[in-house]
């Protein structure tokens, strides 16, 4: 009879434990399958991020290339509004010159001379155009130069807010 009791309670100690121990088993399988879900989950966003990062960093790369290629085209527009300037105020500086000779010209000769006369209104009137042709050009340059510092400060909005973009994703990384 104790043989028996003792079989019983062995029985139902062990039904007992089967039992608790498929409890815990369907508990941990069923923590397991939300851990996969939300670890695959975590892949795809983490991947998704790496090919938003890849794609802003070559746009980034991209866009500093442009601006470094507009800083250097500025800095050559520059150059030659500089040299452009130079040459205007060389001519104006001849053509003053000429002016003032032929105006002295006249005096001295008291405008009998009307050959030498005409010859150098000629060269002022070809200095002056000259002038004007040049001042026409270095209008043009300043209009290519307002237009490239333009380009020069979008693209530097747009560095900027790739930067962000960038250092938003990584936030956006490290908290999932």
């Amino acid at each position: 009879e104790m043989e028996a009791r003792i079989r019983e309670a062995k029985d139902t100690f062990m039904q007992m434990t089967d039992g608790q121990l498929e409890s815990t088993t369907k508990d941990t399988m069923h923590q397991n399958e939300q851990m996969a879900s939300e670890l695959a989950f975590q892949h795809r966003e983490t991947e998704r991020l790496i090919y938003k990062n890849r794609q802003l960093s070559e746009e980034n790369l991209t866009t500093r290339r442009e601006l470094a290629m507009y800083k250097h085209a500025e800095g050559e527009l520059s150059k030659r509004n500089h040299a452009y300037l130079m040459t205007i105020q060389s001519l104006l500086s001849k053509l003053r010159a000429l002016e003032g000779a032929s105006a002295e010209l006249t005096k001295s000769r008291g405008g009998t001379d009307d050959v030498i006369t005409a010859a150098y209104r000629t060269k002022v009137s070809a200095l002056q155009d000259a002038v004007e042709d040049t001042l026409m050009m270095l209008d043009g340059m300043r209009v290519d130069l307002e237009v490239k510092s333009t380009e020069v400060a979008r693209i530097r909005m747009e560095r900027e807010e790739l930067g962000f973009l960038v250092l938003q994703a990584a936030q956006e990384a490290k908290g999932h």
